[in-house]
Order: C-alpha cells, then structure tokens, then sequence
C-alpha cells in the first residue's frame, strides 16, 4: 500500500504473538524495533470483557484515558 521501507515498533514482553509479529514483518523485508515492555495490559481481557459487555472488567484493564475515548464512542 504505502511505498519505502516500514519500521514496526513491537513490545518485548514475553507474548508469543508479539515474537511472531516481529518474526512475519522482518520476514516480508521490514525494520523490527523491539521496545521493553511492563505493560499488564492484555488485549484477549479486554476483547473478551467488551464483547460480553462486562463492562467494569473492560474499564479496569485500561488506562482511564483510554476508557474514556471507549466510552465516547457508545
């Protein structure tokens, strides 16, 4: 889509589907820039928590500001 060489900033955290992500893009020719990463967030909760409308869990599994911006998309 877009022309030139991409640089994909991907998390180092432990996740498997973080390690494949970086393995696909370096294999299809792009930069990797691997960052460390603490975060607790996980996107399956999250995912998981909106699609059942648990809406409390979804809201304590993200930053405030994030939820915020959800919110203003209902």
């Amino acid at each position: 889509m877009f022309n030139g060489k991409r640089t994909w900033v991907i998390p180092v955290c432990g996740e498997e589907w973080d390690e494949q992500k970086a393995l696909f893009f370096s294999e299809m020719g792009d930069d990797i820039l691997r960052v460390p990463s603490d975060s607790k967030v996980n996107g399956f909760v999250i995912r998981t928590a909106l699609a059942n409308r648990d809406f409390e869990i979804a809201k304590q599994s993200v930053p405030a500001v994030i939820w915020k911006s959800i919110e203003a998309l209902q």
